[in-house]
């Protein structure tokens, strides 16, 4: 049997779609939004999910009912939950191909569909199951049967099928509600004078169909805004967002340019011309309609709810690309599949990261490493939602019954008391959430010895073990210490003082890191001499005189005896500054109540952090040996 050759290409991008996305999937462990999704389940009847659960989420109401009825029918698992939705994804790459296909090339259709296929931003998108790998078919699917309509007339079959795709997505996430409309809006200057009517009439059935959600829509409004979890608008993010939809990689930058310069599309028709000028303003606008969002109410852009307009990027630079032969178009997706597999395994380390997920980490590795000591000999502290925590306990039948988490602790002093007064030799130290990053320095103070550990984006778990032994700070970089002797008073370099600045040092910031991944550790001892307190340890940094970051830790928090000095400490982690080059830093005591203290010993010393903290959107360290790995 003769094999169509013209196939071969979106067979293969299939393929790879389909293994990329299945790769390990029993592995595969739930995300924060997945566990928010699975959490708001929990309730016995609808009117109550709706009103404990969809009302308070911030999204509309599709994907919590389509879980809702799904997890009963399936249950709740990793590998359930997230099957559909991989399968949501790859078909979405063949929609992709089908509609670059109908509007350009077959060339172009393969173009865009190989980097659906392959690139990090759609691939995770298909393993997460949440509202927007479920909507990205239905996006698609409402474009292919809105141009049926708007290049035909409007029938009754596309007509129905375009309501339903639309009324699919409306119900799905707010940003596939405005892409609907943009989309809608968009067909107004298309279709034919003589079906006008009959346009608007598919519009005003779309806004029936959403009618009766209109309710919770305005609730969620009234509470402040949609979404609003995010930190604050930047608009340097559209370029932030580009360089990660592309792994952040000259590689992958070459891979999408050179197509354009070898097969470039020098004569296309007016349609053709009009489509791309389309696909582009699909993909800017809901973005540019986010920007000011986020800009006069609150922040809500963020890479996934801008996934609903990303393929139109793809077929927008897709556009450019002629018809060429399908030996080019062989080796065109082989050249993209390769590629960019490649790039999504090493520069992203997309499979390690993605299946190695914060709270499963935090969770698993306590019982792996558990099992070569004695637990008795183990103290474990967990910054982690317990909830969470339960549900990876119930999954392997674990306990723990010498686990403290973040919640119950409620301050330093309490951690201070907690691992001063503790017997065991080794101390599990697992952070999963925003914690107080100062905490491990003060486990490293009582455990100074790493005996393992192990980074995932957005988390960290240790192993730490008591040692006599004087330990240097692991995978140090820099290290001062400052004797105050120009101003101290009662000599052997200890300092007592009610002046208000106390033992200012000032360093350029590039001479004291390596990494944008690292973290600066201060410490001092202080004895307060009398009850007023107050002061504060403080980091300054300044470029141009201007003070770009400031932040300070109070001093107070570390003072459990007043006969004596108590160390201070504190962490700051520069992945959490708006790092510039260039930059001073100052730190230094600021004692507002000009209290009486002595001080001595203010040592400044950096070290390597996560290199993968936040390796979910940016770009990973090349190399992992300064990092201790």
């Amino acid at each position: 049997m003769k094999i169509n050759k013209s196939i071969i290409p979106i067979v293969l991008i299939l393929l790879v779609a389909t293994g990329l996305r299945f790769y390990k999937l029993t592995d595969q462990a739930f995300t924060h939004d997945e566990f928010s999704t699975i959490f708001r389940l929990d309730f016995g009847n609808l009117n109550d999910l709706i009103s404990g659960g969809v009302m308070e989420d911030g999204h509309p109401a599709g994907y919590h009912l389509y879980s809702y009825f799904y997890t009963k029918a399936f249950g709740s698992s990793e590998m359930a939950v997230k099957f559909p939705i991989i399968l949501f994804g790859i078909f979405s790459v063949l929609l992709v191909y089908i509609i670059g296909k109908k509007w350009f090339n077959t060339t172009a259709a393969i173009y865009a569909a190989s980097f659906m296929a392959i690139l990090q931003y759609a691939v995770a998108q298909s393993q997460i199951a949440r509202m927007y790998g479920f909507g990205i078919p239905f996006i698609l699917l409402m474009v292919y049967f809105w141009d049926k309509i708007v290049r035909n007339k409007p029938t009754l079959k596309y007509s129905i099928l375009y309501v339903i795709a639309a009324s699919i997505c409306t119900y799905t996430h707010y940003f596939s509600l405005l892409f609907v409309v943009i989309v809608w809006a968009t067909g107004l200057f298309l279709i034919k004078r003589k079906s006008i009517i009959q346009y608007l009439g598919l519009g005003f059935s779309i806004f029936l169909l959403f009618a009766p959600h209109l309710g919770i829509f305005f609730y969620q409004l009234s509470k402040g805004g949609i979404e609003g979890w995010l930190g604050a608008f930047e608009f340097s993010y559209f370029f932030k967002y580009i360089s990660y939809v592309f792994h952040h990689s000259w590689v992958i930058a070459a891979v999408v340019i050179f197509p354009l310069l070898f097969l470039f599309a020098k004569n296309i028709s007016k349609r053709q011309i009009s489509l791309r000028w389309i696909s582009l303003i699909w993909f800017l606008t809901p973005m540019l309609i986010g920007f000011l969002y986020s800009y006069f109410v609150n922040n809500v852009v963020h890479e996934k709810v801008l996934y609903f307009s990303f393929p139109f990027l793809l077929l927008f630079l897709a556009s450019f690309i002629r018809k060429t032969s399908n030996t080019k178009e062989l080796f065109l997706v082989t050249l993209i599949l390769i590629v960019g597999t490649a790039s999504l395994f090493i520069e992203r380390n997309h499979q390690y990261l993605f299946n190695k997920h914060r709270y499963k980490l935090i969770a698993e590795s306590l019982m792996e490493w558990e099992q070569d000591i004695n637990a008795e000999n183990l103290l474990s502290f967990k910054a982690t939602y317990i909830k969470v925590d339960n549900y990876y306990n119930a999954k392997h039948g674990y306990t723990n019954n010498n686990t403290f988490y973040s919640d119950s602790i409620s301050n330093i002093k309490d951690f201070i008391s907690l691992l001063d007064s503790a017997k065991s030799e080794y101390l599990y130290f697992g952070r999963a959430t925003m914690h107080n990053l100062t905490y491990f320095q003060v486990a490293l103070n009582y455990f100074p010895e790493i005996v393992k550990k192990e980074y995932t984006i957005a988390g960290e778990a240790y192993l730490l073990k008591k040692s006599d032994k004087q330990f240097d700070t692991p995978c140090k970089y820099f290290e001062f210490e400052k004797d105050i002797q120009e101003i101290d008073t009662l000599g052997c370099g200890i300092v007592a003082t009610k002046s208000e600045y106390i033992g200012t040092i000032e360093l350029e910031l590039d001479s004291i890191i390596f990494s944008e991944n690292n973290f600066i550790e201060l410490s001092l001892n202080v004895n307060q001499i009398d009850s007023i307190g107050g002061a504060k340890i403080v980091s300054s940094m300044e470029k141009n005189g201007e003070v770009i970051d400031w932040r300070s830790r109070e001093i107070d928090e570390f003072i459990l005896s007043d006969s004596a000095f108590n160390k201070v400490m504190y962490t700051i982690s520069i992945p959490d500054i708006n790092f510039e080059k260039n930059t001073r830093v100052k730190f230094f005591i600021w004692n507002p109540n000009k209290s009486n203290y002595k001080v001595s010993n203010f040592k400044i010393t950096t070290r390597a952090g996560n290199p993968f903290i936040y390796g979910g959107t940016e770009k990973i360290p090349v190399k992992l040996s300064p990092f201790c790995l």
